[in-house]
């Protein structure tokens, strides 16, 4: 696993590089808000509509949650013109694994952190082991 400092910040998807950091308050507002307006616009999704509809909408909702994130136009940049439900649901999912990876490497980090405060609050008399 990767320490803090290696931590992966640049997203890579059908060669284009958007940086994004879990741990950069306005990277995760934008993320918090994307998140949002995309619970919104599927509340609003409907399952009725022909095919052809069904599938432009559902492409129009995830470049939004790009264009959210990465700002106006990321969507069609990462994605291309050409509307196709596959590749923006293959983007989508994994722009999640990549903030995915974030978050466990951001959890990784802040264990080792305590692990070592511990410990040398251990060494230094601060802190006693709490018995079980």
């Amino acid at each position: 696993r990767r320490s803090m400092t290696e931590m992966e910040k640049n997203w890579n998807w059908n060669g284009r590089t958007y940086y994004f950091d879990i741990t950069e308050p306005g990277c995760m507002r934008r993320l918090m808000e994307a998140l949002e307006g995309l619970r919104n616009n599927l509340a609003q999704f409907r399952r009725e509509q022909d095919t052809d509809d069904m599938l432009s909408c559902h492409c129009g909702i995830l470049q939004e949650f790009l264009d959210d994130v990465f700002g106006e136009g990321a969507g069609e940049d990462l994605c291309g013109k050409q509307l196709s439900a596959e590749v923006y649901s293959r983007a989508y999912l994994d722009f999640l694994d990549f903030v995915s990876r974030q978050m466990d490497g951001l959890e990784k980090m802040q264990k080792e952190a305590e692990e070592k405060y511990h410990a040398r609050a251990r060494r230094m008399g601060l802190e006693t082991e709490i018995a079980g």
